[in-house]
């Protein structure tokens, strides 16, 4: 094959592949204009495997105060300590929007003076893997539970989301194979920063964030595409949530959405007007109740979580928000955990652990739709990726990595 022909192929190829939202130009160049002034913070050195010491630490985590100690060994002398201290912290539901007012309004002051927080949020990788079911499923962390792609088979058909969020349907018959169908997921002009979809049955569920301008805020949609026809595919409806689509699952027939919603600094927030300051879900303020916060801390991003019936779904089974920040993720059969690692941004240069501050994990429990809150522990170090998490025999286990030591130290708790 000529070498015209092949550069021909993989162009065309390439031009119908779907770029990873995170890094859709929207959405860099987006993340770039909210960069604010920030406080000046310690850039992590990034440090190869050569010149990183690296240190296993096993933990035995549990919901409780534990000390874990690890022993002198093999003429190491370093003694390593971590207290997780697990009694009644000041996270709070049930509350007043005048408390969630004050920690937003707290957090925007620190904003004026020059010390700025954003967060890029970034969804989980994913990728086709077809099964023996009904229709292809993706589990690439915990059997059972599916996570979201851009390319979904029935075996008879082969369901594909392209550039200009539009669903394309093939049927599948080898070399033969052919378009049979189109759909545009809402408006193809809008600006989106990620699009992703699951099947079930003879529904599409389309998952789509959008940026709206003149709110100058994310939105992410869920629709609902009929497939009972597949060459003539139809948009029942749609709802939708605050903020800029972070992960999502399903599990047992729910759908649970994670979407990242920030008030930015020059964004005026008014205590009479708690749109200004709330997130919504169906352009309705969630309820101070569904909200988790840590009572006087300043924070200006929200993590709504949301869980929708597939039996059902043009509504939501349950919303919840947390006014506070995660990059990282990872869902068991019952288990929500959401990891802060204390991001900052500067000149789209990642800042881990700022102001010294070591990783937070939120747990949730999540059952036939309903999301609880658990727990707030800190975390030793950082836990730079989703697959750095692992839920085993009823053990948290998690790999992290330590910058602060003259020499960057990687372990493992469990």
């Amino acid at each position: 094959m000529k070498d015209d022909k092949m550069y021909k192929i993989i162009r065309e190829k390439a031009e119908k592949t779907l770029v990873p939202s995170g890094l859709e130009p929207v959405a860099v160049e987006k993340k770039c204009r909210e960069i604010k002034q920030k406080r000046k913070t310690k850039k992590w050195p990034v440090v190869s495997g050569v010149a990183a010491a690296v240190l296993l630490v096993v933990c035995l985590q549990t919901w409780n105060t534990i000390r874990i100690h690890q022993e002198k060994k093999g003429g190491t002398a370093e003694k390593y300590q971590i207290a997780m201290n697990q009694e009644e912290n000041s996270d709070s539901s049930g509350g007043s929007y005048d408390e969630i007012f004050q920690c937003v309004k707290m957090s925007q002051e620190e904003t004026t003076s020059g010390n700025a927080k954003t967060q890029l949020a970034e969804d989980t990788a994913v990728g086709s893997q077809p099964s023996g079911v009904a229709h292809s499923n993706t589990d690439l962390q915990v059997e059972g539970v599916e996570e979201s792609d851009v390319i979904k088979t029935d075996g008879q058909y082969i369901y594909v989301l392209q550039k200009g969020a539009k669903l394309v349907i093939y049927q599948a018959d080898g070399k033969k194979t052919t378009k049979i169908s189109s759909v545009t997921i809402g408006d193809a002009s809008e600006e989106n920063s990620g699009i992703e979809m699951y099947l079930q049955d003879d529904q599409a569920f389309v998952l789509k964030s959008v940026y709206k301008e003149k709110k100058d805020s994310y939105e992410t949609r869920i629709y609902t595409v009929d497939l009972k026809d597949q060459k003539h595919p139809v948009i029942e409806g749609s709802i939708s949530q605050s903020g800029e689509l972070s992960t999502s699952r399903l599990v047992d027939g729910y759908l649970y959405v994670f979407s990242g919603y920030g008030i930015l600094g020059d964004r005026k927030v008014k205590e009479d007007k708690k749109e200004s300051y709330v997130p919504k879900v169906n352009d309705t303020c969630l309820e101070a109740s569904d909200i988790y916060y840590e009572k006087e801390k300043a924070a200006d991003r929200y993590m709504v979580m949301t869980s929708i019936k597939l039996s059902d779904p043009l509504k939501y089974a349950d919303q919840k928000a947390t006014l506070s920040q995660s990059d990282v993720f990872y869902v068991s059969h019952e288990n929500i955990y959401m990891v802060d690692n204390h991001i900052e941004y500067d000149d789209c240069t990642v800042s881990y652990g700022v102001g010294g501050e070591n990783a937070s994990l939120q747990k949730y429990t999540y059952e036939a739709g309903t999301i609880s809150y658990v727990k707030k522990a800190d975390l030793k170090g950082i836990v730079s990726e989703t697959y750095n998490m692992h839920e085993y025999n009823g053990n948290f286990v998690y790999v992290y990595t330590d910058y602060t030591k003259e020499k960057t130290v990687t372990g493992l708790c469990i």
